[in-house]
């Protein structure tokens, strides 16, 4: 075990070192009165730069990964990075309509964990607007979801994941956890979950409303299972079950958790699709693994005699992604967008092998929960806790102290 949480140590170290060095970088160049946004993650290097237009998620995800390593290390560059970039993007947060559902994770890991974590009354203000303007802007009351966009029929395995904000402001306001509930009892009606433990990526409506069909885009085919929507619907489950505490969505989790585990790759990272049989062929996707490796780690708490399946492959995720993904500036490589050409494409190509902003995130909230025990932060019930930064670090300093 000792040797186990060196290797996370030194993940941090890597982490921080190199996030610090491309932020200071960042900050150097912005932002100004006119380009106060950041632009999507460059899936090359996973640079940023400033821009007038607010692109969503990516921003999110970046602010995350800074109080996630604001915790960790204490250092108050990150707390005040994170306060920045949630200032540059206050004002699009509450425009009406909110354009796409990925805003959620904005607000999310933006003023949301930001009022939890420096108890600023503005960002509480500012998340309760913004996820009121969600459901103003994709709930459908015909169907119950949250649509991928405004005016797009559309619903995807991994909605969850972008509604975080929901059951966040639930803890003020009932209403928003009755829809995030509605949304995901109309995830498991809809059977986007099979029996067996996969799923279908996406639910078609038609111009009526009226469901129409179920497919995958990103995968080798559309009844197939790509590796990062098998861990979407993971991840998605498991904050739905710690929202509500609906067993259903436990249930759920665990089937799609097992799956995954029964289907496991000799050495952890799965290709882009557990089914295509040129897999070998084709890229990896180490962002699928960080994923996978978050939402095991969650249903080993709720049901602990998961934990001697679920743990050595926990373990063999993030050593392998440390010593063989993370790069020397901080950035998990070898990320995949999976099948896009001839359906959507991030950039015309496959395969393709990309820095992904998800896994950049999700490889930190990995470490994190494995490094400290005390979760608040990520408490998705209707209450307000708090993560104090110095307990974290305390508890950080107690358990590699005490596997020395």
């Amino acid at each position: 075990m000792s040797n186990y949480l060196n290797t996370l140590q030194e993940a941090v170290d890597i982490l921080s070192n190199g996030t610090h060095s491309w932020m200071e970088r960042l900050f150097s160049k912005g932002p100004t009165a006119e380009l106060k946004n950041l632009s999507s993650m460059n899936v090359w290097n996973g640079w940023m730069t400033w821009q007038a237009d607010y692109r969503p998620a990516d921003t999110g995800y970046l602010t995350g990964r800074l109080w996630l390593l604001y915790i960790l290390t204490g250092e108050d560059d990150f707390k005040n990075w994170a306060i920045q970039l949630i200032k540059g993007m206050s004002s699009d947060l509450i425009r009406h309509p909110q354009l796409s559902h990925v805003s959620g994770v904005d607000t999310y890991y933006g003023p949301a964990w930001g009022y939890d974590i420096t108890g600023e009354e503005a960002f509480k203000t500012l998340s309760l607007k913004s996820a009121q303007n969600q459901i103003d802007s994709i709930f459908s009351e015909k169907t119950n979801v949250f649509y991928l966009s405004h005016g797009r029929n559309v619903v995807n395995i991994d909605c969850t994941a972008f509604l975080l904000d929901q059951p966040w402001a639930g803890r003020y306001d009932n209403k928003f956890m009755d829809y995030f509930k509605k949304h995901n009892d109309e995830i498991l009606n809809l059977r986007m979950v099979r029996k067996e433990g996969n799923y279908f990526q996406v639910a078609y409506f038609d111009s009526n409303e009226e469901f129409d069909y179920l497919t995958t885009h990103q995968g080798w085919r559309v009844d197939s299972t790509w590796a990062r929507g098998q861990s979407w619907g993971m991840h998605n489950f498991c904050a739905a079950y710690e929202s509500t505490g609906n067993e259903n969505y436990l249930n759920a989790a665990i089937k799609m958790c097992d799956w995954w585990v029964s289907h496991n790759p000799s050495d952890y990272i799965p290709f882009y699709d557990f089914e295509d049989p040129e897999a070998f062929k084709r890229p990896k996707d180490s962002c699928a693994a960080a994923m996978a490796a978050t939402a095991l780690m969650r249903i080993s708490r709720y049901v602990p005699e998961k934990s001697n399946s679920y743990q050595p492959i926990i373990e063999g995720i993030l050593t392998e992604l440390t010593e063989n993904y993370l790069s020397i500036g901080g950035q998990l490589l070898h990320g995949s967008w999976g099948n896009t050409v001839g359906r959507w494409s991030r950039e015309l190509r496959f395969p393709q092998e990309d820095i992904v902003a998800y896994g950049n995130y999700y490889f930190v909230e990995s470490i994190f929960r494995q490094l400290v025990p005390d979760w608040s932060l990520f408490e998705l019930n209707p209450k307000n806790t708090k993560m104090n930064p110095q307990i974290a670090q305390d508890m950080i300093s107690n358990q590699m102290d005490h596997h020395k």
